[in-house]
């Protein structure tokens, strides 16, 4: 047997992060982030009591990042004014209490495809992305500043 014999075939090989950015680690498939959507459905229909404790985090084109109750928004298809693709983040007041920076626990973060509200455990409870946490700082500031 010649040795072209024993290659893969270009179908056959297994391709890596190599391609893109030269590492060597297998190119793994990216469990789908649920919508904002998804989430304001679960959390009306599922859990409307623990809805009362969430804020959800948008961006605004003229005043950055802000927050709105989740009891208090609206979409847009309801007359409200944020488009649901600015959803930044979904936040849990209620757990303020133990957090040390004070804006209470992200359950759901777009940029850092975390998802704690339909993965109790699993690959989408990873780590808030740090651009979501200096929204949320900013949000809150900003709130605090308009009202």
């Amino acid at each position: 047997m010649s040795y072209e014999a024993h290659q893969p075939m270009a179908s056959q090989t297994l391709r890596t992060s190599e391609d893109k950015d030269h590492q060597s680690e297998p190119m793994m498939k990216k469990t789908k982030l649920r919508t904002a959507k998804d989430v304001m459905d679960r959390l009306r229909w599922e859990n409307p009591s623990a809805s009362r404790s969430i804020m959800i985090g948008y961006d605004d084109r003229i005043n950055g990042p802000m927050e709105i109750s989740f009891q208090k928004f609206q979409s847009i298809k309801n007359g409200g004014d944020i488009p649901e693709h600015r959803i930044l983040y979904f936040r849990n007041v209620e757990a303020s209490s133990s957090d040390s920076r004070g804006y209470g626990e992200i359950v759901w973060d777009r940029a850092g495809r975390v998802d704690k509200i339909f993965t109790p455990e699993g690959d989408l409870r990873g780590d808030v992305s740090a651009e979501t946490e200096t929204a949320a700082l900013q949000a809150v500031a900003t709130m605090t500043r308009l009202a």
